[in-house]
């Protein structure tokens, strides 16, 4: 018998019965069978990666959550930091986030505060026929800066999104320099 662990989960936003939590390898298999045929696309066939080793290799490790109901995953949403002020985003969805949709949309800009409190630039490539991610980075704010085509030959938008009520101005190029 099996030992549930989700007692211990340390619940880092709630937005009604949406939860983001950090990821765990509990989130590993119902993620990955539910998987979004956009995800499982982009990620075989655009990035060339295998996305059950990818998620495997970040479960458990800081700055990658899960967004559940009722304990079950909807999402994986990681950041992957550059340098002190800039970040990688990336999301994958299950098929079963289309009955949370409207809610996950109304708890994003929660998701999207918390991210900035680390970073104060946020960059997301994604693949031209993702259209709901599309869709939803411009809700949120995030401009679309270039379309691109990546080394497999895909058409790519690269978003950027700056947290303006941040105020550090310690790691900008712009600084003045002190002697």
């Amino acid at each position: 018998m099996m030992v549930s662990k989700n007692y211990m989960d340390k619940v880092l936003i709630s937005h009604g019965s949406l939860q983001m939590v950090p990821m765990q390898k509990r989130h590993i298999i119902p993620m990955y069978s539910t998987m979004s045929q956009e995800n499982l696309f982009e990620a075989e066939a655009v990035y060339k990666v295998d996305l059950m080793k990818t998620l495997i290799e970040y479960s458990e490790t800081p700055d990658v959550f899960a967004i559940e109901n009722s304990k079950e995953p909807l999402a994986i949403v990681g950041i992957t930091g550059i340098t002190h002020q800039q970040a990688v985003m990336w999301t994958v969805f299950s098929e079963k986030m289309k009955e949370n949709w409207f809610s996950f949309v109304k708890a994003s800009p929660k998701l999207i505060d918390y991210l900035h409190t680390h970073y104060h630039e946020i960059i997301v490539d994604t693949w031209e026929g993702n259209h709901k991610m599309l869709q939803w980075l411009g809700w949120l704010g995030f401009d679309l800066i270039e379309m691109y085509c990546n080394e497999n030959g895909f058409n790519m938008a690269h978003f950027v999104r700056c947290n303006q009520r941040r105020k550090n101005v310690y790691a900008f190029p712009s600084r003045p320099v002190i002697h």
